[in-house]
């Protein structure tokens, strides 16, 4: 059943109260929210879905969601876990204080429709205007010609993050059940970029360099796989988090020569959340 473009973007009373309470009134979001019906008045928000199956307003929450993504440079899982987690968020999107948010898939989903349409494209561009003229992106202009291009940052964020998960949940493996053979295998480097204190998967790439980050995570994968796979390693290669960090290396990541290369495709293409094609 869809919902009349015209009808209201209702903030719950808890979201609204418990937010007031925990910022000013100036917040962004809280600003975003207090505006919705302006922000969506000029846009056709049943454009952004080609396939018809969603209504206006969970189009709007998740347009909104995946525009404050490309405002704070997040991944899929970061942003579904801010729409469970972030008063500031749920105000936004005008969600129940208890409301269990919106997943990875919907969120990815979302962008390969938006994706396949001219209409929607140019429909989202509008919204990102409407978003800036608030002051959601005060240091970004440049999106705002292409929201295809940022579209894939957005999914090419989310790849690098997994990946980033998952060597820290093989490392925390390795250094549980195999911490002599560790020591002996990797690289000193690796005690300084890995160390607990320091390797923050959500922490954005220095300089913002997507490719550079992921090709010198990618370099460290490589040696680290392949030294389980030569070396008599008992069990520890057909460990999940090994086998996992296998399927995300496999499906990221091309071998060239002796070095590896970073596949960065583009969201619509991306099989990531698909069981058995690398995702999860």
């Amino acid at each position: 059943m869809h919902i009349d473009p015209k009808s209201k973007h209702t903030i719950p009373l808890e979201t609204s109260q418990s937010a007031r309470s925990l910022y000013n009134f100036q917040h962004i979001y809280l600003r975003i929210g207090d505006e919705l019906d302006n922000i969506f008045s000029g846009i056709d928000v049943a454009l952004f879905d080609p396939t018809s199956r969603l209504d206006t307003l969970s189009l709007s929450r998740l347009a909104l969601a995946t525009s404050f993504q490309l405002a704070e440079d997040i991944s899929d899982n970061q942003a579904a876990e801010a729409t469970f987690q972030r008063l500031d968020w749920k105000f936004a999107l005008f969600l129940p204080v208890k409301h269990p948010g919106l997943s990875e898939r919907e969120l990815c989903g979302f962008r390969q429709g938006l994706l396949s349409t001219s209409q929607g494209l140019r429909e989202f561009g509008l919204l990102l205007i409407e978003l800036k003229k608030l002051g959601l992106f005060p240091l970004s202009t440049h999106f705002l010609a292409e929201p295809q291009t940022e579209l894939n940052h957005i999914c090419q964020v989310t790849l690098l993050y997994a990946l980033k998960v998952q060597i820290k949940e093989a490392l925390g493996m390795l250094v549980s059940l195999a911490p002599d053979w560790l020591v002996q295998h990797v690289s000193p480097h690796w005690y300084e970029r890995y160390s607990t204190q320091r390797f923050n998967p959500g922490s954005a790439p220095v300089n913002g360099n997507l490719t550079h980050e992921a090709n010198r995570l990618g370099m460290d994968v490589w040696h680290l796989l392949d030294v389980l796979v030569r070396e008599d390693t008992g069990d520890l290669a057909h460990k999940p988090e090994i086998q996992s960090l296998i399927r995300l290396f496999q499906n990221q990541f091309a071998l060239d020569g002796d070095s590896v290369q970073w596949q960065a495709i583009n969201c619509v293409d991306c099989s990531f959340y698909q069981p058995g094609k690398g995702g999860l």
